[in-house]
C-alpha cells in the first residue's frame, strides 16, 4: 500500500492567499513508480479533483474544483515520507 506525503514552503503558502477562489493545480514530486490511479485514489479524499496527470515519472499534476481541497490535502500529508522518498507539493495556476 501506498501512503502519499506531503511537504510545503513559504512560498506555496503565499500563492495559496492569491489563489483563494481559483481553480488550482498542485504539482507533486512522488516516489517513481507512482501512476496517475495510485495519485487519484489517495488524493480524492481531500475533495474534487478535475483532474491527475503524470507529467514525468514521480511527478503528478492535480487539478482540485476548489483551493480548499489542496489545502486540506497539504494540511493532512505535510510531515510525512513515501519509500524513503520526501514529497513536495508546488501550487500552480
Amino acid at each position: 500500500m501506498h501512503v502519499m506525503t506531503i511537504k510545503v514552503n513559504r512560498s506555496s503558502q503565499i500563492l495559496t492567499r492569491s489563489l483563494k477562489f481559483r481553480k488550482i493545480y498542485v504539482h507533486i514530486i512522488l516516489p517513481l513508480d507512482y501512476t496517475w490511479q495510485i495519485v487519484r485514489d489517495r488524493v480524492q479524499q481531500f475533495g474534487e479533483t478535475e483532474s491527475v496527470d503524470m507529467i514525468a515519472p514521480g511527478v503528478a499534476r492535480v487539478r482540485f474544483a476548489l483551493i480548499q481541497d489542496a489545502e486540506r490535502m497539504r494540511g493532512a500529508l505535510t510531515g510525512t515520507s513515501v519509500e524513503g522518498r520526501t514529497i513536495s507539493v508546488e501550487y500552480m495556476h
